[in-house]
C-alpha cells in the first residue's frame, strides 16, 4: 500500500501497535541467536568487546590504533542502502554529521565503508542511557532535556536531522551531561528520504503515515521521549502543569501545534526552570504571582511587609474620629469673671496665692 500523502495522525490504537511492533523487532534481534554477534573486522581498528546491538545493527568497543583512542564502532548492514546511490548518500551524510562538534552531540570521528558493512567511529561514552537514569522530579527532568534541545537545534541549524530520538540514544556521562548519540539514521534536510525509518513509538505521527522526516518530527520525537521518562521516573505523580503543558506541546499530534524550532522548545524549558509563565500554558494572575514568590522570595518578602504597613496606615487613619464634643470657646464675659473666681477660691482656701506653697493636708 502506498504511503498516505496527508498528515492525518494515526488513532492511538495503531500507535500502540507500533510500539509493540517495536518491541518485538528488538526481542527477535536479540533472540535471533543465542551465540555472541561475530566482530567485525575493519581496517584500522581492534575489535574489544560488544557494547549493544540492535535492529539496526551493532556497537562495540574498539580501539582505533592510528589515534590510540578507544570508540564505539557502530556497524550497520548494507541492507539499509540497497544501491550505489543510497550507499555515496550515505557517506556524504554521515561524513557531514561527523563534522557536527556540540557538548551534548556524541562526535563523530569517522565513518566509512568496508566491504559489505557500513561503519560509524564515535566518542565513546561510559556511562548508562537515559532510559536507565532516575529523575527525582520534572524540575531535575527539564534540566536534563535543555541541553538535548539546544543539540538538537545546533544539528537542525547545520541541516541535519536526527531522525531517531529515543531514551536508548541518549546518552549520560559519568558527570551526568546528556549526550545525544546514534546519528546512524540522521540526514540532510534538503534531502530528508520518507522511508519509513527509525521506532515507531517515537516518531511523529505525520511520519508514520508517510511524510518526509522533518524538524517538527525531531521536536515531536524528544518531546515523547521526554513524556516517557516523566511516565516512567515520576509514575501517577505527573510533572507539574506548566511543564506537562511543555512536553505536550513538544508532543503535538498537529506540527503546527508544536514548538517552532528546538530553540523555542529549549527556551520555554528555562522559563520553567526560572520560574517565569511559559508559552505552552496561559498564566492567570495568581499563577504569575506564585512564580514571582518562586523567582525573587527577598523581594516578595519586602513588598509584603510594605503591604501591611500600609494597611495599619491606612486603618488609622481611617479610624473614627472621637464621638465627644469639644469644649466651647471662651466668650468676653467668662475673661471678665475668671479673675474675681481665681480671687474668691485664693480667699476661700480653695486655690494657693501666688508665690506661697499650698499646707499638707495634715
Amino acid at each position: 500500500m502506498a504511503p498516505r500523502d496527508d498528515n492525518t495522525p494515526l488513532p492511538e490504537s495503531l500507535r500502540a501497535l507500533a510500539a509493540e511492533l517495536d518491541d518485538l523487532g528488538d526481542a527477535l534481534v536479540q533472540s535471533a541467536s543465542s551465540a555472541a554477534p561475530k566482530a567485525p573486522a575493519i581496517d584500522g581498528f581492534t575489535v574489544v568487546e560488544p557494547l549493544g546491538r540492535g535492529g539496526m545493527g551493532s556497537v562495540w568497543r574498539a580501539r582505533q590504533e592510528s589515534l590510540g583512542r578507544d570508540v564505539a564502532l557502530k556497524t550497520i548492514s548494507e541492507t539499509l542502502g540497497q544501491n550505489p546511490d543510497g550507499i555515496a548518500r550515505f557517506l556524504t551524510e554521515s561524513r557531514t554529521v561527523a563534522r557536527l562538534s556540540h557538548p551534548n552531540i556524541v562526535t563523530v570521528h569517522e565513518a566509512g565503508r568496508d566491504g559489505g558493512l557500513c561503519w560509524f567511529a564515535m566518542e565513546l561514552i561510559d556511562g548508562r542511557d537515559a532510559g536507565h537514569v532516575s529523575f527525582p522530579g520534572p524540575r531535575a527532568l527539564a534540566t536534563f532535556a535543555a541541553p538535548l534541545c539546544d543539540a538538537i537545534d545546533f544539528a537542525h541549524r547545520h541541516g541535519i536531522l536526527h531522525r531517531d530520538i529515543k531514551p536508548s540514544n541518549i546518552l549520560v556521562a559519568a558527570d551526568g551531561m546528556p549526550k545525544l548519540g546514534d546519528f546512524g539514521l540522521a540526514c540532510l534536510a534538503s534531502a530528508a528520504p520518507g522511508d519509513g525509518a527509525g521506532t515507531r513509538r517515537f516518531m511523529a505521527p505525520e511520519i508514520l503515515s508517510g511524510a518526509s522526516p522533518s524538524e517538527a518530527g525531531d521536536i515531536y520525537s524528544l518531546g515523547a521521549t521526554l513524556q516517557h521518562l516523566a511516565a516512567n521516573n515520576l509514575g501517577k505523580a505527573s510533572p507539574d502543569a506548566d511543564f506537562a503543558a511543555i512536553l505536550a506541546k513538544a508532543a503535538a499530534k498537529d506540527p503546527l501545534d508544536r514548538y517552532l524550532s528546538a530553540a523555542d522548545f529549549a527556551a520555554d524549558i528555562r522559563r520553567y526552570l526560572a520560574h517565569r509563565p511559559v508559552a505552552a500554558r496561559p498564566a492567570s494572575v495568581p499563577h504569575r504571582t506564585v512564580l514571582f514568590i518562586r523567582r525573587n522570595p527577598p523581594a516578595a518578602i519586602g513588598i509584603a511587609v510594605a503591604l501591611v504597613l500600609l494597611a495599619c496606615v491606612a486603618a488609622l487613619a481611617l479610624r473614627p474620629h472621637d464621638p465627644r464634643p469639644e469644649p466651647a470657646p471662651e466668650t468676653p464675659a467668662r475673661e471678665e469673671a475668671r479673675p474675681r473666681i481665681r480671687r474668691r477660691l485664693m480667699r476661700q482656701g480653695r486655690m494657693p496665692r501666688p508665690g506661697r506653697m499650698p499646707r499638707a493636708p495634715y
